[in-house]
């Protein structure tokens, strides 16, 4: 008996490590799998904001080109989101910073470059209400509403993270 019961022992020992060991094994599968899911939704942001910097940078140019009045306002609004999304938003979004969501020091880098380029095209878009040739100009409201439906693309894709 006494071999009987360590065999035994030793079976019910070995299907107990087998057990665990494949629970380790899908729960290690999980998280991989739920990392992928949170690198891939944090692409899709930042395919968001790169979009976004795209249509700042157009309106940007555009407007320079359209304008009509040289006012002092205009020049360092326009110069000021330009500046800002050089700076802050371009070089972030163009996945440089592909290990963004794991850094917190670094996201919240971005988030407050994000902020400022908000604010600055916040800014903008008040000085262009001053401009009537400008918000009557097709290109101009098309891009306007691209950025529109931008930011409530940036909005989903941040609440789906």
């Amino acid at each position: 008996m006494g071999r009987l019961g360590l065999l035994g022992c030793l079976g019910a020992l070995v299907l107990v490590l087998l057990i665990g060991g494949g629970w380790f094994v899908g729960v290690r599968n999980h998280m991989v799998e739920l990392d992928q899911q949170v690198q891939a939704q944090w692409a899709q942001v930042e395919n968001d904001y790169q979009r976004r910097f795209d249509l700042i940078r157009t309106s940007c140019a555009r407007c320079r080109a359209r304008r009509t009045s040289r006012s002092r306002r205009w020049k360092r609004s326009s110069a000021r989101v330009h500046a800002w999304a050089g700076a802050g938003a371009g070089r972030r979004c163009a996945g440089t910073q592909s290990n963004l969501p794991n850094d917190p020091n670094a996201m919240a880098q971005f988030a407050g470059a994000q902020e400022n380029l908000t604010g600055a095209l916040s800014r903008l878009l008040v000085v262009v209400e001053r401009y009537p040739e400008l918000k009557s100009n097709q290109n101009f409201l098309e891009l306007q509403s691209q950025l529109e439906g931008t930011e409530n693309r940036i909005a989903v894709e941040r609440r789906r993270l």
